[in-house]
């Protein structure tokens, strides 16, 4: 993961190799079910289970955990970097990869600093690409933590929360 956070920062590194590092990155701490665009030869045959899904990412959570905190700092202040790279493409990609740690480390409510200091990039008036690669990422983190919360709580408790309206 340290070599391929070190790829990912590289702006001297083609931009084609720069995203297959921060696809990798992110796929190294996201289990996601793909579906097939074909249909398969038994239906319902790509379908996993929530427990096999839940059961592989909580094997990616470990593993990122189980990181000693030096490789873990260097991956995400590389990623961060990123962000600000001249090559918006490059910022893009460092935000799945910034968001896909954030959605492991913040509900264990480790790197509780994240938020300011992506704050801090939005308010960069110097460098519009870690503008935008900032307010992608937090877009991206949200849609996490939505994930993190309808898997916690249930579909039917987290739309109750989403849609109550405080006002009425």
């Amino acid at each position: 993961m340290l070599m391929l956070s070190s790829v990912l920062v590289d702006e001297a590194t083609p931009l084609h190799v720069r995203n297959a590092a921060g696809l990798a990155l992110k796929n190294a701490l996201t289990a996601r079910v793909r579906v097939p665009q074909t249909r398969p030869a038994r239906p319902y045959a790509h379908i996993v289970s929530r427990s096999q899904e839940s059961s592989r990412q909580n094997e990616m959570i470990t593993r990122w955990l189980s990181l000693n905190n030096e490789t873990k700092a260097k991956i995400k202040q590389d990623a961060l970097m990123t962000l600000g790279s001249s090559n918006a493409k490059a910022g893009a990609f460092a935000s799945q990869v910034v968001s896909a740690i954030a959605a492991v480390e913040l509900p264990q409510s480790h790197w509780p600093e994240l938020i300011e200091i992506l704050l801090g990039f939005v308010n960069n008036q110097s460098n519009a690409n870690l503008r935008i690669s900032t307010l992608q990422t937090i877009g991206y983190i949200c849609e996490a933590i939505v994930s993190v919360l309808s898997h916690v709580l249930g579909f039917s408790a987290l739309k109750f929360i989403v849609t109550r309206n405080p006002r009425s």
